[in-house]
């Protein structure tokens, strides 16, 4: 019967140890990802402004070309306009 109790014990450490290695890789994650996320932030607020609506609409298809290489649509956030909107009508 000690066999026993002392082997289940030992199941039960290993499971434990499984586990918390288990949280300590997706902490891991999670970190990496907010140090990513962190730098592209950066890089999408730290770039200049040119003024003007011209420069407005520069900015604006720059921040969805980042925004697209990470892999984000329309259809994941309303903030990210269709196609057609990142052209300026033709002058009058």
């Amino acid at each position: 019967m000690k066999i026993y109790y002392e082997s289940l014990t030992q199941q039960e450490l290993e499971r434990l140890q499984s586990i918390e290695n288990e949280l300590i890789y997706e902490h891991q994650k999670n970190l990496e990802f907010l140090v990513e996320a962190e730098a592209i932030n950066q890089e999408i607020t730290n770039r200049p402004i040119a003024p003007g609506i011209e420069g407005a609409m520069q900015r604006l298809r720059e921040s969805v070309a980042i925004a697209k290489s990470l892999g984000l649509t329309s259809a994941d956030s309303k903030l990210l306009p269709d196609s057609q909107l990142l052209c300026l009508p033709p002058h009058s």
